[in-house]
């Protein structure tokens, strides 16, 4: 998982096996391995099928949810560690007590239903109402989600010219150079020459 929060930020990837039956599972182990963030994901996507003037009018909706345990205090903190394998016998291993507030909010959104994620008549606010009014709802200014990537033909040639020439000739491959992000998955393809060290004047 790569995430990019931003120009003034470096990337950050964080490398986790692919396991459970889905994106979901993905993502508890990413957050349980990497991050080591105590995080709850609910994701839902569906087809959605409604009437309109010239007939039924199809799309995707995908929703989801993620709830994150972060705590001021430094006590509240304490949680299990993971799994420490082979203890020698005789060794206690000790158990940390969940926060009731965690195993609250733990509950509450494995309740959620597929539904409620993908109804366009349930909005984010109306949602988190209803599920954590007990305690307080926030809501922040939304910002609108946009698929894009910092990468550029530009930025990757001049990454090719900062290595030496001699790791830029094993670099390539049936006459060319390919360049792939690792964030977005666009290709780039260069010429040797287009990424040469300019010559020497004379």
């Amino acid at each position: 998982m790569t995430i990019d929060q931003g120009p003034d930020t470096a990337r950050y990837q964080g490398i986790v096996a692919l396991e459970g039956k889905s994106l979901e599972h993905a993502a508890h182990e990413y957050f349980l391995r990497s991050e080591q963030i105590p995080t709850r994901v609910r994701l839902a996507v569906a087809e959605e099928l409604r009437a309109g003037e010239n007939g039924a009018r199809h799309r995707w909706r995908a929703g989801g949810l993620l709830l994150q345990f972060l705590p001021q205090s430094p006590e509240r903190s304490r949680r299990a560690d993971l799994d420490p394998g082979d203890v020698p016998e005789g060794i206690e291993v000790p158990a940390a007590v969940e926060d009731d507030a965690w195993v609250e909010g733990r509950a509450l959104v494995a309740s959620v239903e597929d539904l409620e994620l993908i109804d366009p008549e349930t909005s984010a606010e109306r949602l988190l109402y209803r599920l954590f009014n007990q305690r307080g709802v926030r809501v922040f200014r939304s910002r609108d989600l946009q698929a894009q990537c910092s990468c550029s033909r530009e930025r990757v040639e001049r990454m090719l010219r900062s290595f030496p020439q001699d790791d830029r000739d094993h670099m390539v491959e049936n006459g060319k150079i390919t360049v792939t992000c690792e964030f977005c998955n666009s290709t780039y393809v260069f010429a040797p020459r287009d990424v040469a060290e300019p010559a020497a004047p004379a």
